[in-house]
């Protein structure tokens, strides 16, 4: 009877330890990345907002709707924000840019200086950070002539609830 016992358990962790080698070498290569967000949520209690949020994006992502293409190449220090977004419409002409702004908390407001029809424009931007996501604020917009660019009627209007483009973490060499 111990032999069998002892059987039974042999089998078991063999078992045990060859599927634990098999989630292993299945699970993504990403594991860096997996390592630093738990390393950022455990700092959460003592750490500076602005620093984990800026710590949990990433340099580049795309987004799509339908058709629609959006790229946003992004670098976040110190709470401010820089990089390139660009819009490809299947059947509007498409908006190439930059972006400066700022990070607070989950937050990202920018100006967004793009190019469009050979006129450059001015827009303010404003994204949250969800998990690994940015999702764009979609809103009414007004045009400001004091600054010369298009600016949120009501702030506090903004709608975050995945209406517009949500942005997700890709390689850089995947965007064009």
């Amino acid at each position: 009877m111990e032999t069998s016992t002892s059987l039974k358990l042999t089998s078991t962790f063999t078992f045990t330890m060859l599927m634990a080698c098999i989630v292993s070498c299945t699970s993504p290569k990403n594991n860096q990345t997996n390592t630093s967000t738990d390393d950022v949520k455990s700092e959460q209690i003592t750490g500076n907002e602005d620093q984990i949020e800026q710590a949990m994006l990433q340099p580049c992502y795309l987004a799509t709707i339908g058709k629609d293409t959006a790229q946003l190449e992004i670098n976040a220090v110190d709470g401010i924000v820089t990089g390139k977004l660009n819009y490809m419409f299947a059947e509007k002409d498409s908006n190439h840019g930059e972006i400066k702004g700022k990070l607070s908390n989950d937050t990202i407001s920018v100006d967004y200086t793009f190019k469009s029809e050979g006129m450059i424009s001015v827009r303010e931007l404003t994204f949250i950070v969800r998990n690994s996501q940015i999702v764009e604020g979609i809103g009414e917009y007004v045009y400001r002539k004091s600054d010369d660019k298009m600016v949120f009627k009501n702030s506090t209007a903004i709608d975050y609830t995945g209406k517009s483009f949500m942005f997700l973490p890709v390689e850089c060499n995947s965007l064009k």
